[in-house]
């Protein structure tokens, strides 16, 4: 083996410990045992010597590629058969990958895959707390939230092994979701904890954005609630060193760069409604039916000209407010043509005092 093998710390012994044709003694696995409970020691030795040839992130990654290579093969191995020797080189070689992890974590590969039998671990963990039981950590929340979550982790967990760090962070997040409040709404603080967790994941704003529009007054400034929204998300204390997709900006920064966007064309709507006299809401004391014969009216005596019947319904239904509330286009349009004569004798009688008010206007 060359230096940089020595380096990857796939030692001779290591790699024969693993050749079922030529099994080691009683003796050898215990010396074995010793040497891989002295991995750290020694490794450090080695990679500061060989740091000032080529780089510490060199010897940590060289370090990590090789441990999980092993670790690999006696997964295989274990999984064919149980031998205590191979659990113990296991359980040895998963310390030292971790003591590698914790105290080299500028140089250590996160995205690196995890070995099989420490996502394992972690995912019996996971699973259970996600898993739609009345008892998940995701009980009572929204459907389309949950949903969303369990299918975020089952992408990035299947059916490949996930990385370093997306296995660590399904594990954090499951740990927060637990960590219920006695009392509240499951969904909002499912969603106060994903936004605290930094779950970056595009679906999530998404959601979270159409949910807060679905919220909106019909009446009113809409960028009140916008602002209001703005408030609470920015109150939102982060888990330090959390992030579901490094390669996105943080969750909250995403909201309000999305929310702020929201409030700018909110904003623009108004102003180009009072520039361009967009219409705005009347209430009248007409109904439906007589609101649809005075345009009728209207129409055949040739006062309006539209070329689209339809496009003009739905133009009255944004513009008025009957007595009993809102209308809709369809209603206006099938009164359109379909004339009640209880409308056309209301109608008769507006038509009297509109002409009893000509001839007060001409004699005036």
């Amino acid at each position: 083996m060359n230096e940089s093998m020595n380096m990857v710390l796939a030692h001779e012994q290591f790699v024969q410990a693993l050749n079922p044709e030529a099994p080691l003694s009683k003796e050898e696995k215990t010396r074995l045992l010793e040497q891989a409970d002295q991995l750290p020691f020694h490794w450090i030795r080695t990679a500061y010597q060989n740091a000032k040839k080529h780089s510490m992130r060199l010897a940590v990654q060289l370090a990590q590629q090789g441990t999980q290579l092993l670790l690999e093969q006696l997964h295989n191995r274990l999984s064919k058969t149980n031998s205590p020797f191979y659990e113990h080189l296991q359980e040895r070689l998963t310390r030292f990958i971790n003591y590698l992890r914790k105290n080299c974590e500028a140089y250590f590969d996160t995205r690196s895959p995890m070995p099989d039998h420490m996502w394992l671990t972690i995912r019996t963990q996971v699973d259970e707390r996600l898993n739609p039981s009345d008892d998940s950590v995701l009980a009572d929340t929204d459907l389309e939230l949950a949903g969303l979550l369990r299918n975020q982790y089952q992408q990035t967990t299947q059916p490949a092994t996930p990385s370093y760090h997306i296995a660590g962070y399904w594990q954090q997040l499951t740990v927060a979701l637990a960590a219920k409040l006695p009392a509240g709404d499951p969904t909002l603080h499912t969603i106060y904890t994903l936004v605290a967790c930094n779950f970056n994941c595009t679906v999530f704003i998404k959601y979270l954005l159409h949910r807060f529009a679905n919220a909106l007054p019909a009446e009113g400034d809409a960028n009140n609630e916008w602002a209001e929204h703005l408030h609470h998300i920015n109150r939102i204390i982060e888990v330090p060193g959390m992030c579901f997709d490094t390669r996105l900006q943080p969750c909250k920064e995403l909201l309000f760069a999305d929310i702020s966007n929201e409030m700018r064309l909110n904003s623009f709507s108004r102003h180009a409604a009072v520039a361009f006299g967009a219409p705005v809401s009347f209430k009248t004391s007409l109904s439906g039916s007589q609101l649809a014969l005075l345009y009728r009216l209207l129409f055949d005596c040739g006062i309006i000209q539209v070329e689209s019947k339809q496009q003009l319904m739905e133009q009255l239904a944004q513009v008025y407010q009957t007595p009993s509330g809102a209308i809709s286009a369809r209603h206006l349009k099938d009164k359109f043509y379909m004339i009640e004569p209880s409308a056309i004798e209301v109608m008769k009688n507006h038509a009297v005092e509109m002409i009893n008010l000509l001839r007060k206007y001409s004699n005036a």
